[in-house]
């Protein structure tokens, strides 16, 4: 791993660390996103997790206004601020999560970015899940974020955050 990469990876454990009031997976799509905010309490329960309902919002700026919307009205009702949010997302070859990216990094959302293999292993050997929809998967993303949280040295998931929207930040170091 490189040295400028290492002290990023240094520098925002802290905040894998950190307990956050909600955990959002966003699946990442080139016509829309699905979305999956899941309050930390709901994930004692597999049933109440996997039961939590989606948000589905088309990629553009009007879809990404909306989806800020939902997030700011769970922000009012529950008195949280953005940095309560744990955010992760697949990275896309960048352009299809540009646009969310750059907008939830400029609102102080904590955005974090998992591999897209990952989040298949994880459904398949650690839940035994063998379907797939963008919405179990969003699900599945909120609920590794959660998992990360609780166990940061669990091996198969690695998350990175990204330092901006430009950045596809797997391609600058290989799998350890």
């Amino acid at each position: 791993m490189n040295k400028q990469i290492s002290i990023e990876v240094e520098k925002h454990k802290s905040e894998l660390n950190k307990w956050y009031q909600f955990y959002v997976g966003l699946d990442i799509g080139a016509d829309f996103h699905v979305a999956a905010c899941i309050p930390f309490e709901k994930f004692r329960s597999e049933k109440e997790w996997k039961r939590q309902k989606t948000m589905k919002f088309y990629s553009d700026g009007k879809g990404i206004i909306d989806f800020l919307a939902q997030l700011r009205n769970i922000r009012e009702g529950f008195g949280l601020d953005p940095s309560d949010f744990f955010i992760l997302l697949e990275p896309t070859g960048g352009h299809y999560s540009y646009l969310v990216m750059k907008v939830l990094l400029d609102e102080g959302y904590h955005l974090f970015q998992v591999e897209n293999k990952s989040v298949k292993d994880f459904r398949e050997r650690q839940l035994g899940l063998n379907e797939k929809s963008d919405e179990i998967d969003a699900r599945i993303m909120a609920y590794m974020g959660w998992h990360k949280t609780l166990h940061p040295d669990m091996k198969g998931i690695r998350l990175v955050k990204p330092a901006n929207p430009y950045t596809d930040s797997f391609s600058n170091f290989n799998e350890g």
